[in-house]
């Protein structure tokens, strides 16, 4: 009765450290997706972008790979709105995915989308699932209203 009680205690710690894994595993998750919109999209710190995006990154609303494909969006996006605001709400962690939305606003002043500059002050949100791993955005799925704004 000992033994199975012991056996017992220790399954019961390896799975409560489990659970503890992997929620911290989800908030380290959040908080990077939370450090990318601040260094990327508010500071326009392109550098980070190798820091946090796999070599293979893939968004899936594109044909090309690599951070590249995320320099040039974020490059085109602060162009088009040098007066950029930015927030994320809700985030929400499961595993190794996030999932966010994204306001977005700022006044239209270049080309973006391929719609011409319109001097528009506009908000507009992007719901994106963000696929982690080591530390690392591997992949992405997102959806955009910008187009209905205009």
């Amino acid at each position: 009765m000992k033994i199975s009680f012991f056996v017992f205690l220790i399954m019961l710690g390896m799975v409560l450290s489990s659970c503890t894994d992997h929620s911290n595993i989800e908030e380290q998750n959040k908080a990077l997706v939370l450090k990318a919109k601040d260094e990327i999209l508010v500071k326009g710190n392109l550098d980070f972008i190798d820091e946090i995006f796999s070599s293979e990154y893939t968004n899936h609303r594109s044909p090309e790979r690599g951070p590249q494909v995320i320099k040039k969006f974020v490059t085109t996006l602060r162009t088009a709105f040098p007066d950029l605001q930015v927030t994320i709400e809700p985030i929400v962690a499961e595993g190794n995915m996030v999932a966010w939305q994204r306001t977005q606003s700022g006044t239209h002043q270049a080309e973006y989308m391929s719609i011409p500059a319109t001097g528009k002050k506009i908000t507009w949100r992007s719901m994106i699932i963000s696929h982690i791993v080591d530390g690392k955005i591997i992949e992405e799925w997102a959806i955009h209203d910008f187009p209905n704004k205009l």
